[in-house]
């Protein structure tokens, strides 16, 4: 077992735990006073350099800096992930562009500085390795594969009392929840009642700050890793997205009474009004809002009913209830039952998250209230951190390679996975399957005598969606059907054929191998170089 973090760096809080035995629950790291709801991951990027950038600020700064930042709402980020698809944050008066990635790694640095200052107070040795969770939303993206490799990179990044942050491994957040729910009825002796006795599988439902997600994952004899089969997730569904719809509620009750918020600061003043109206309506059926108006000082009393929040964001609940279904109907149709469903996430405490899915859901399930929202993450990225091995000893040092599977969880491919291939008499190329969905990870799939297609000048295309699910591998599929092609480039000395392995890892990471007749081989990948950057593009 290796010492490593779980980190859940959540789009407005964030937390660390880690797992001290085996046989026990994971330990929350941070300090009483934040426990509960996590460290806030909103950041202040101070202009015109873009530096310093402070996160958690309302407890880390002076009382001039705070209000300061209190004034200049315009430079405050928040829901940072939401960004990370993004070249640039949209801050003004600044005299460089700034990356996300660079506010994303401030956020980690933090996390982990707060997490081993309270590791420090219990004579505990700090921890500079984490398992990084991230929406499976990110799935919704082209490019998935190239944002979770910058995220890793940004972290690894960020140096802390002398001594890089390393990542050991990647985890879809709903999965993570799976893992420490499975872990805690399997292990707790009063939740273990009317339990099936040859398997569990869940169905996380995870609406999270700023996205949606979902998996499914399997809990089979003890022992044996959790099947994590499948996750999916909307990127543009979130709390945050609730609380937007609120404040514009709140906003046309204002202009009726005649009156408009007069800058930034007032409207991030009515934000937080909105965020708290939300909190309270989650246990009244009617909220009053009271804003002071610039203006004169006098207040406006407005109104909010939990029928009329429920109303207008009734559309962004159904997308989630929609999703919910199609990855329920599709575990049917591969023949797993789902036999609970588990809420997560801040905004899951809705009540009209659980009303919604207990009525619209076909077959009905077993929906559970929400279970840990604050915590699940980064407890179940803490247990799947204990079953990783450790990184292997090359010369001296620890060279983690490759990622490798933990003993906790086996993460399943998504996809069906492939390469580009050349038949003889045909002018169009086609996809050869080489690793099929629903395969265990790592994964490998192999090709005798394969073609590259350009020659010395090698290239290789590898496909990250082969859509027919059912597809086994070695199938060829027309390549106008399939999706999400990655070049792989190869200097390749000579024309011919080659022997290709190609291998898909835990963070689905693509590495392929060009043997030639001689026995040399040419190797290339998508994971990114270990210590290169990828806060400052």
């Amino acid at each position: 077992m290796i010492d490593a973090y779980g980190s859940d760096i959540g789009n407005a809080y964030a937390f660390l735990s880690v797992v001290t035995q085996e046989e026990l629950d994971a330990l929350p790291m941070l300090p009483v006073q934040i426990d509960r709801l996590g460290m806030p991951t909103i950041a202040y990027v101070t202009p015109p350099e873009g530096s310093p950038i402070y996160v958690n600020f309302a407890a880390n700064c002076d009382f001039r800096t705070r209000s300061r930042i209190k004034h200049d709402p315009g430079h405050i980020v928040r829901a940072i992930k939401t960004q990370l698809h993004g070249n640039k944050l949209p801050l003004k008066a600044l005299n460089t562009e700034l990356s996300p990635y660079r506010v994303y790694a401030e956020v980690a640095k933090e996390l982990v500085r707060v997490g081993n200052e309270c590791r420090k107070e219990e004579g505990l040795l700090p921890i500079y390795r984490l398992v990084l969770t991230y929406p499976a939303a990110f799935s919704k993206y082209s490019d998935e594969l190239q944002l979770l490799n910058r995220m890793q990179q940004a972290v690894e990044s960020v140096e802390l009392d002398g001594h890089h942050l390393e990542v050991v491994g990647r985890l879809p957040e709903p999965a993570a929840v799976a893992i420490d729910y499975l872990y805690r009825v399997r292990s707790v002796p009063a939740q273990n009642d009317q339990l099936p006795q040859d398997s569990l599988t869940v169905l996380v439902y995870d609406l999270g700050h700023g996205t949606f997600d979902v998996a499914a994952v399997t809990a089979r004899s003890k022992g044996e890793p959790y099947q994590v089969w499948d996750s999916d997730g909307l990127p543009d569904v979130g709390g945050k997205d609730f609380d937007s719809l609120l404040v514009q509620e709140l906003l046309s009750q204002m202009e009726k009474l005649g009156y408009r918020p007069s800058n930034d600061a007032e409207r991030e003043e009515l934000l937080e009004e909105a965020i708290r109206a939300k909190h309270e309506l989650s246990e009244e059926d009617e909220v009053s809002v009271q804003h002071q108006k610039r203006t004169d000082g006098s207040y406006l009393e407005l109104t909010i009913t939990r029928e009329r929040f429920e109303e207008i964001t009734r559309q962004l609940l159904m997308e989630t209830v929609e999703l919910t279904q199609q990855m329920l109907t599709a575990q049917l149709q591969q023949g797993r039952q789902i036999d609970r469903i588990v809420l997560s996430g801040g905004a899951s405490q809705m009540p009209m998250v659980l009303e919604a899915l207990k009525t619209s859901l076909n077959p009905k399930v077993e929906v559970l209230p929400p279970y840990r929202p604050a915590r699940a993450v980064s407890f179940g990225a803490a247990r799947y951190a204990a079953g990783l091995p450790e990184p292997e000893d090359s010369g001296g040092r620890k060279d983690p390679g490759p990622a490798r599977p933990s003993r906790v969880a086996q993460l399943r491919a998504k996809r069906g996975y492939g390469v580009e291939v050349l038949q003889e008499g045909e002018l169009e190329s086609r996809v050869q399957v080489l690793i099929k969905a629903g395969e265990p990870l790592p994964a490998i799939g192999r090709i005798e005598n394969y073609r590259p297609s350009a020659g010395v000048a090698g290239h290789i295309d590898c496909v990250i969606d082969c859509p027919d699910v059912s597809a086994e591998a070695g199938d060829l599929l027309f390549k106008s059907v399939c999706h999400n092609f990655i070049l792989l480039h190869f200097d390749l000395p000579q024309q011919g054929t080659y022997d290709l392995d190609f291998t898909l890892d835990p963070n689905y990471n693509i590495t392929v191998t060009l043997t030639d007749s001689d026995g040399v081989a040419h190797t290339a990948g998508t994971a990114a170089p270990a210590g290169e950057g990828g806060t400052d593009e």
